[in-house]
């Protein structure tokens, strides 16, 4: 239980008030009346003793009203909404005080409180700096000011503030407990326990300490130690104060609300006006579904604070509990009237839309939270979760990334990631995922379901089974494993085993409706209509919402023969009841099955009439108009009004997603028919669907094996032809295909995409880049979201075509089709290294390297990328870990050189043993950069700084970041004449790679020397010579620049001390004129 604000309010607001408080309109109206003003001051003084807050306040307002400038009714009024925590209504009042009274300091400590409340923090600490330079003992203002600090920048700042009111005030107990939260801000975690445990040994009741130290104790190994801390730390911290109540919460957060509730229950008798002591009633109240006693308590807030914050979320929450889920969103819409945009406030909305079945606006509001804070774990999961259910998983990656390599440890954010790879397609990256946590939580069934499903779907079935097995142990009530297993021993053919797997639920959970049509299922394959037709009807009574049930039963009745008998069963009974919805929806489907497309929609558009939002009569009315000429468009807002209803529905994902390819929008219908195959997966059309999609998208791994499911099943359907042709194709590798046999399949189908990869493939290896290009072109065109056509043309432009820019241009595409995809990143990488974009190209490198660990070739382009931009070390360990995991990887004889050369460029007699060798590597490979190094390095041992230079300017224009040429350039031309500008640029540039090399700094002290900038040269000099004290030429140039800027004692005694260095000539007779011209004090 995390306290980030000791004796100030625990919780910073993140929002605006937009609303001017009604009490402003008493400053305004007072017209001077002292007399009758004090008369009411007294008596709110009175009441004040009395502990009669609310009574006081209403004095104190009446004196107001009297004489706006009465700064005594002023400073109690603020005193009273500070102390109830009502902040927004303290803040007007303060700011008034503040403008009468500028010298109170207490009014401005409480001011600067109320504004951190609220997050304004800029005003908050210009008035805590107000404070502390009057008042630097100040333990409030010293807190605050730690807590106000945002980013390194300012935690520096503060930081040092802290040290020099240390040093002029002594050492005390609230600077160590600022120092402290200084500390945990920047995770220096040893260094913060260490200043709270100071803070306890000056003040041995500082209960802010207490809590400070507590919170900061790990493990359940010292749980009770913990308690214990929070619990006298309580016991010791004064009324009105958020330590008061931080054991109350604490139980709260250990899951144990009953006893929290009764630790607040003293508190709030005491006192009953405190408002974050009765917003935390409520909220536990809430917790234990007493709904009606916590909404007394948000009442009492707002009676109090009629806009306070958390309060009106809190009355909405209380409503979405109470299944009043209009309520809650007008409640929570009229609130963010008032305030200015704010994430949680957006977050909240989105809930209550989903609670009142409207995810349309939910995943607006939340797209709008996420926007505001795309950091809050809440907030991500529940986007990603709504682009889950809306199609859009690779959205879901994207927000989930960043947050899980922040949190390696949370296992919903990091099981969500791995659900949205699966829906994705990234099977591997889902299995990582999900193994990596079952490595930290061996016991948590769902994630073993999960590891089942991944390894069910890649057909590894035995050890898919295994998990199943495991999840069903774990969790004796996770019913959804045994149906796995029983579908699997269905496709086996094991009708018998299947009937084995459900015999194993329980009484409850066989009368589920998922059961009973997982039963139903198994009996129509050994042809038991009667019984299946009974499971499934008693599934349609228990959800008649779900299409998939009257699917099935439509699919008894025509595989057993008895389409016509039913429909004339149906008739019979519509003609005595023509409204009754389930008769209908399966004189819908058999009127479908029988082609009877008139009789189907009239059916379901009756159905429509009495409930516009039936899912499965709006999914087969889409069907239906999906296969009517000309009526797409119509069967796409069908079918987006069920999407609407039942985004999780796999049917209708299935039907939209069809819809969608038939409009060519294949992209956009892949992960749609992700969703639908894994609920559906023994379904052969919604097979064939994800196959063809693929098979689109020119993926080939993928659609073959969709394909082979789609045949592998027993059931008919009508596109079994078509896919046995194209998993033919698919089955045939590459190779095996002669440009004759493209030819004429293309000549069949010309914008077949799984032809034209192949015979880009083929011309590619005749070296034909053109043709090869212009063959993925015709992907493109047909499918403008074909990921590896467009990764395959990004290639091809950057390497051989040498269009840099198209290069670029289509892998910007690319990354935007597959965000935070590893592979995706490191192709991104890769090609923006060809173009010459090495920055560019090491930060996707090293993106994708998180993810694929032991990828060699991810390893070895990381490698070249970190080294191009001179980081040699980060380079050389990238491609020693590359050739430890493939010795045989492309550039490995490059990257040996490499690791050979670079180490000896420090070391003169290494270098001089490389030399012979150099001249071979360099006629091989003309711009090998270490080799280049190599070869100028020994020029240099030769004093030959012209042809060295020469070297280091080629080295430039084939890595133009690379440091080490930049540095050793700019120290020759630091004196080459003419190449001072030049010099300068580059030393400058070199230095942001490598800042505090001494010789960077020397030559451009020298350069500013020369510039007569002599200021500015000592600044650099004396960084140079702080490493090396004993360098007679940096000295020289440091006691010339003093001499010059008028330091006549310090410039002498500095040349001197460069003579006695060893100063060459005709540096060192230059250096004793000046000397002894120097004028002695």
């Amino acid at each position: 239980m995390k306290h980030p604000l000791p004796q100030l309010k625990r919780t910073l607001r993140g929002f605006v008030v937009l609303m001017v408080p009604l009490l402003c309109l008493w400053f305004a109206s007072g017209c001077g009346d002292g007399k009758k003003a004090s008369k009411f001051v007294e008596r709110g003084e009175a009441f004040l003793k009395e502990g009669a807050m609310e009574k006081a306040k209403i004095e104190f307002l009446n004196a107001l009203r009297l004489e706006n400038t009465n700064v005594v009714a002023m400073t109690r009024l603020s005193e009273i909404f500070t102390d109830q925590g009502a902040m927004l209504q303290a803040i007007p009042v303060l700011m008034r005080v503040r403008e009468l009274t500028p010298n109170n300091m207490g009014a401005r400590t409480r001011l600067a409180y109320a504004l951190l409340s609220n997050n304004d923090v800029p005003r908050a600490r210009e008035e805590i700096q107000t404070v502390l330079s009057r008042q630097p003992t100040n333990d409030a203002a010293l807190l605050m000011l730690a807590f106000s600090a945002r980013g390194e920048e300012q935690i520096t700042q503060t930081l040092n503030q802290l040290g020099q009111i240390r040093q002029a005030t002594g050492e005390r107990a609230g600077q160590s407990l600022a120092l402290a939260h200084l500390l945990q801000r920047r995770r220096d975690n040893p260094g913060a326990s260490n200043a709270f445990l100071r803070a306890l040994a000056l003040d041995p009741n500082s209960y802010k300490a207490r809590i400070g130290l507590a919170n900061m104790m790990p493990g359940a190994a010292q749980a009770a130690a913990v308690e214990e801390m929070f619990k006298t730390a309580a016991q010791q911290a004064p009324a009105r104060t958020p330590e008061r109540i931080a054991y109350a919460e604490f139980l709260m957060s250990r899951g144990r609300p009953e006893q929290a509730i009764e630790a607040l229950k003293p508190i709030i008798a005491e006192t009953s006006d405190y408002i974050p002591a009765k917003r935390l009633m409520a909220n536990l109240l809430l917790s234990e579904k007493k709904t009606d006693d916590a909404m007394r308590n948000v009442e009492d807030v707002l009676r109090i604070e009629p806009m306070n914050f958390e309060a009106q979320v809190l009355r909405a929450q209380i409503y979405m509990s109470q299944g009043k889920h209009t309520a809650a969103v007008e409640s929570l819409e009229r609130i963010e009237k008032s305030f200015a945009p704010l994430a949680t406030l957006k977050h909240q909305i989105a809930i209550a839309h989903l609670l009142a079945k409207d995810p349309v606006k939910a995943r607006k509001s939340i797209e709008q939270a996420y926007l505001l804070d795309g950091n809050s774990v809440p907030i991500v999961q529940l986007k990603a979760q709504l682009d889950m259910r809306f199609g859009e998983p690779t959205k879901a990656v994207a927000a989930l990334q960043p947050i899980a390599r922040r949190l390696p440890n949370a296992t919903p954010i990091h099981a969500l990631l791995g659900d949205a790879f699966m829906a994705s397609g990234r099977t591997e990256d889902a299995f990582n995922t999900y193994r990596h946590l079952i490595s930290n939580d061996p016991t948590n069934a769902a994630l073993h379901f999960s590891v089942g499903y991944v390894l069910r779907h890649a057909g590894k079935d035995s050890e898919a089974r295994r998990a199943f097995q495991t999840a069903r142990q774990l969790d004796g009530s996770m019913a959804e494993a045994i149906h796995q297993l029983a579908e699997m021993e269905l496709e086996d053919g094991k009708p018998a085993a299947a009937h084995a797997q459900l015999a194993t639920l329980t009484a409850k959970e066989k009368e589920s409706a998922s059961t009973l049509a997982m039963q139903a299922r198994v009996l129509m394959v050994e042809k038991k209509w009667d019984e299946a037709e009974g499971s499934l009807k008693k599934a349609i009574e228990l959800e008649p919402e779900s299409s998939s049930y009257y699917y099935l039963l439509a699919g008894v009745y025509t595989q057993s023969k008895q389409g016509e008998k039913a429909i004339k069963q149906l008739e019979t009974l519509l003609a005595s009841n023509p409204r009754e919805v389930r008769a209908l929806m399966l004189m819908g489907i058999l009127a479908t099955e029988k082609m009877d497309y008139k009789k189907a929609r009239d059916a379901y558009e009756k159905i429509l009439e009495q409930d516009r939002t039936h899912v499965p009569a709006l999914n087969n009315l889409a069907f239906i108009h999906s296969i009517s000429p000309g009526e797409l468009g119509k069967a796409m807002g069908y079918a987006q009004r069920a999407r609407t209803q039942a985004p999780d529905d796999p049917h209708v994902a299935d039907t939209m997603a069809w819809i969608m390819f038939q409009q060519k929008q294949y992209a956009e219908a892949l992960p749609l028919l992700r969703q639908s195959v894994a609920r559906l997966r023994s379904y052969p059309e919604i097979q064939y669907h994800l196959g063809m999609t693929c098979y689109m998208l020119a993926q080939e791994a993928d659609a073959r094996a969709a394909f082979q499911l789609a045949l592998a099943s027993k059931s008919p359907f009508p596109e079994r032809e078509d896919a046995q042709r194209r998993f033919d194709l698919l089955s045939k590798p590459a190779s095996a295909v002669t440009a004759a046999e493209l030819a004429a399949l293309l000549k069949q189908s010309p914008d077949d995409p799984v032809a034209l990869a192949r015979q880009g493939g083929l011309l590619e290896d005749q070296r034909d880049f053109t043709g090869a290009a212009k063959s993925y072109q015709r992907i493109l065109d047909a499918s403008p979201k074909a990921f590896s056509a467009m990764a395959n043309l990004a290639r091809l432009n950057a390497g051989p075509l040498q269009n840099k820019a198209k290069a670029a241009e289509l892998m910007e595409q690319a990354r935007k089709l597959s965000p935070g995809d590893p592979g995706v990143s490191a192709l991104a990488g890769r090609v923006a290294f060809d173009t010459g974009s090495h920055q560019e190209a090491y930060n996707a490198l090293r993106e994708a390297s998180l993810t694929l660990t032991n990828s060699a070739s991810v390893a070895m382009d990381l490698g070249w990328a970190a080294y191009s931009l001179g980081r040699e070390a980060e380079g050389i360990a990238q491609m020693q870990k590359a050739l430890n995991l493939d010795a045989n990887l492309a550039l490995a004889n490059s990257a040996k050189w490499v690791i050979a050369i670079t180490p000896a460029l420090r070391d003169p007699a290494a270098l001089a043993k490389l030399e012979p060798q150099l001249s071979t590597l360099l006629r091989s490979e003309p711009n090998h950069v270490a080799g280049l190094m190599a070869q100028a390095g020994l020029l240099l041992q030769k004093s030959d700084t012209t042809k060295a230079a020469s070297i280091y300017e080629k080295i430039l224009s084939v890595y133009p970041e690379f440091s080490p040429a930049k540095r050793l350039l700019a120290i020759i031309y630091a004196d080459v004449p003419g190449q001072e500008a030049k010099a300068t640029a580059l030393a400058v540039k070199a230095r942001e790679a490598i800042p505090g090399d001494p010789d960077l700094a020397f030559a451009l002290g020298k350069l500013t020397y020369r510039k007569k900038d002599f200021t500015g040269a000592q600044g650099y000099l004396q960084e140079a010579v702080a490493k090396r004290p004993n360098d007679p030429d940096i000295l020289y140039y440091l006691g010339m620049s003093m001499l010059q800027g008028r330091d006549a004692a310090r410039g002498r005694q500095t040349l001197e001390k460069a003579i006695s260095a060893g100063l060459k000539e005709p540096l060192a007779q230059e250096a004793r004129k000046a000397a002894a011209a120097a004028p002695k004090l």
